[in-house]
């Protein structure tokens, strides 16, 4: 059978070689391709991370004294890299009136300036990955949604500021005409009305401009402001700023200066005479896991533990004692996953289509040789082999082209670069697909010759 079938490959030597070659060159290609595929999935992941994928969100209605002992706790659990809990605006009901002196002489000063939100920051704070806000009204029957606003330092120092220090953004920045080294006076007021300002900070120094991709585009509401003699005499603003007053463009102050301002705050609605308040604190937890795909189980950690500190689960509506986990709208890891799965799912299609194509077109190959030999397959039957030796012979001729398919293939792999060199588990996987499809695509064209009786056969060529 062996020399039969080394014969009959001799014979057919041409479409044995185009057989050989096409199965070669698919198993290089799949193996190749599984391997860009994984480096790429992998990159994906790499990139989404990068942006903040393996971040989320724990939005909490607790006291502020409890926030930080909570994400303490957080922090300590495995494969949380970092909890940050940033002094925002939005939270402690905070605009801030950032102002440049822009003319004085002897008898009056003028200043330009712009209101924003506030954002208080500590020194493990991203300013790229770790500052959300939710964008729009919140619905009741509706899950927060919450936007990743990056802050880009373009100029400066990209650091938390001290407590003299401040960063602004270059929209603000551009709106004055100043830059990195400037000093700006600060205002902090409530977001309710016109409310007179209850802290000042005359001369915090400019260490960095920031660009900011948001939704808000960089919107604020700018002012003038006319002081004489040290005093303000007069702040003309827009009659719509009290909209854009409610802007997530931010001025980053240090942590501590707000929450001192809290403390003060406190202090002060506790005095005698004055009505008890709703009091205001951080309502924001950034959780960041090592990994995009870990943020599932870290997510499932911390649940555990908010209720295992009396906290109950209560999405939408925040209400005191609840808390509610919230992945960023666009760059999450849910997102990234997907990415992920569709780039693989698409290697898997391309996969696919070349295996069949060279299945196919080794069938086609091997019903030329089967057509070429018929008169030969009927004198053997007549001779006395039988169809299953018949069949034998050919499976091993077909193994043969296989195995020299293969051997070649493995050979080129060794000397391929090494980011299109594969494993040899997807160099196995990929020569075992290509060669099972091969077979199964060419069983048709080996057993067709066999199903007539080899003198009929041979009626019908004579």
């Amino acid at each position: 059978m062996l020399w039969l079938a080394v014969t009959e490959l001799r014979r057919a030597g041409l479409r044995s070689g185009l057989t050989a070659l096409a199965l070669a060159l698919a198993i290089l290609t799949v193996s190749a391709l599984d391997q860009q595929s994984k480096i790429r999935q992998d990159t994906i992941l790499q990139d989404y991370e990068a942006g903040g994928a393996g971040t989320f969100l724990a939005e909490l209605h607790i006291a502020e004294h409890e926030i930080d002992p909570v994400a303490g706790a957080i922090g300590r659990l495995q494969d949380v890299t970092a909890v940050e809990a940033p002094y925002r605006g939005r939270d402690l009901r905070l605009i801030a009136d950032t102002s440049f002196l822009v003319f004085q002489n002897d008898k009056q000063q003028e200043f330009l300036g712009a209101s924003t939100t506030v954002l208080g920051v500590a020194e493990s704070f991203d300013l790229a990955r770790d500052y959300y806000e939710v964008i729009g009204t919140q619905s009741q029957d509706a899950a927060p949604t919450s936007f990743g606003v990056p802050l880009i330092v373009t100029d400066g120092l990209a650091r938390t500021p001290s407590q003299a220090e401040v960063l602004i953004p270059a929209a603000v920045a551009q709106y004055v005409g100043v830059r990195r080294g400037a000093v700006a006076s600060i205002e902090l007021k409530s977001d309710v009305g016109q409310a007179e300002p209850f802290q000042r900070y005359p001369a915090l120094k400019v260490i960095g401009v920031f660009d900011v991709i948001g939704p808000d585009e960089g919107r604020f509401a700018p002012f003038w402001r006319l002081a004489a003699r040290g005093r303000d005499v007069l702040t003309v603003r827009r009659p719509d700023a009290q909209s854009e007053m409610r802007t997530t463009l931010p001025i980053v102050l240090n942590a501590e200066l707000l929450r001192d301002l809290w403390e003060e705050r406190q202090q002060s609605l506790r005095r005698p005479g004055i009505e008890p308040a709703n009091e205001v604190s951080r309502r924001q937890l950034v959780i960041r896991a090592g990994t995009a795909i870990g943020v599932a189980a870290v997510q499932e950690a911390v649940e555990r533990l908010l209720i295992g500190r009396g906290l109950s689960k209560n999405c939408p509506a925040i209400e005191l004692g609840s808390f509610c986990l919230v992945l960023p709208e666009r760059n999450n890891f849910a997102a990234a996953l997907q990415e992920q799965t569709k780039f693989g799912t698409g290697a898997g299609f391309f996969a696919a289509l070349l295996i069949a194509l060279v299945a196919i077109g080794n069938a086609g190959l091997q019903l030329q040789t089967v057509i070429s030999r018929w008169h030969d397959q009927a004198v053997l039957q007549a001779l006395g082999f039988t169809p299953s030796q018949l069949l034998v012979c050919s499976i091993l001729r077909l193994g043969l082209i296989f195995g020299t398919a293969i051997a070649a293939s493995a050979v080129v792999g060794t000397m391929m670069p090494s980011s299109f060199s594969s494993s040899s588990t997807a160099f196995a996987t990929a020569a075992g697909l290509c060669s099972a499809a091969s077979l199964l695509a060419v069983t048709i064209a080996l057993l067709w010759p066999l199903r007539s009786d080899p003198a009929e056969q041979i009626r019908r060529l004579t």
